[in-house]
């Protein structure tokens, strides 16, 4: 299925979990925050939330800066 991650299309199978798409893109999850079409999923979930088709993930990294 098709959906938009950090602003790029992105296919991933069908079912695919947050935890999933994490992996397939080789990010690690300590650390990140993911939000799904604008709202923030909480990491405790990332393994059981499904990712809807169309959806819009962007993943954060903190900033560091001085």
């Amino acid at each position: 299925m098709q959906i938009t991650f950090n602003g790029e299309p992105t296919t991933v199978p069908d079912g695919s979990t947050i935890a999933d798409l994490l992996e397939q893109q080789e990010l690690s999850g300590k650390g990140l925050a993911v939000a799904v079409d604008g709202s923030v999923a909480v990491p405790s979930q990332w393994a059981t939330t499904t990712i809807p088709e169309g959806a819009e993930l962007e993943v954060l990294r903190p900033m560091q800066g001085g």
